[in-house]
């Protein structure tokens, strides 16, 4: 005897996003033999720590690196394989504040930053799956690397911007600064085959 059975498609609403809560920035894709693709990517504001040059009269911009620590969290394929990933700049500016707390807003899984097609610059590495759940006490080894060479526009930009900045306090500094970078997508290739975990503090 068949029995008609009502059927229905729920969408899960409102799943925030953002790393208030959770420290962490997930950046990667794979490819689940249920789910199908799962991709994630990041978007993050940076700030410099100073913006102070020694010898800025005399100082040019040589090459830049920007790093990414890996945390404990990686998913997806096991062993070691080769992770691409990509730096944009933000279109936009992220709805938080370093100094105003009630001035961040959520974000959530559908929500939509604005970011530049052409990166900043593009990396490979290999990543392995067992180092990264292993070195759970010894995470400042394993680092994910962007290198930016002395033609680098962006690194330039950023170099100038700091070496010529005179703002008379913090604050100051930080709103002039958000406007002219906005902040970094970090996007993951489609040849990626791990989601990975980072720790939200650029060096």
């Amino acid at each position: 005897q068949e029995l008609p059975l009502a059927s229905s498609v729920m969408l899960v609403d409102s799943v925030v996003t953002d790393n208030f809560q959770s420290p962490r920035f997930l950046v990667g894709r794979y490819l689940d033999n249920v789910f199908g693709e799962v991709r994630s990517e990041s978007y993050t504001e940076f700030y410099p720590l100073s913006d102070t040059i020694l010898d800025a009269d005399n100082a040019v911009f040589d090459s830049m690196t920007i790093q990414l620590r890996f945390d404990t969290y990686v998913y997806g394929s096991v062993g070691s394989t080769t992770e691409t990933l990509s730096l944009h700049q933000l279109q936009e500016n992220l709805n938080q504040d370093l100094f105003v707390d009630s001035l961040n807003l959520n974000y959530y899984y559908n929500s939509s930053i604005l970011y530049d097609a052409s990166p900043i610059c593009t990396s490979s590495q290999e990543v392995s799956y067992d180092s990264i759940r292993k070195a759970a006490t010894n995470l400042d080894t394993l680092l994910y690397t962007f290198k930016l060479d002395n033609s680098n526009a962006f690194g330039i930009a950023l170099f100038n911007f700091i070496k010529n900045s005179a703002f008379p306090d913090d604050s100051t500094f930080y709103a002039e600064f958000r406007k002219e970078f906005e902040g970094l997508a970090i996007v993951p290739s489609a040849t990626n085959s791990k989601i990975m975990g980072f720790s939200p503090g650029l060096q």
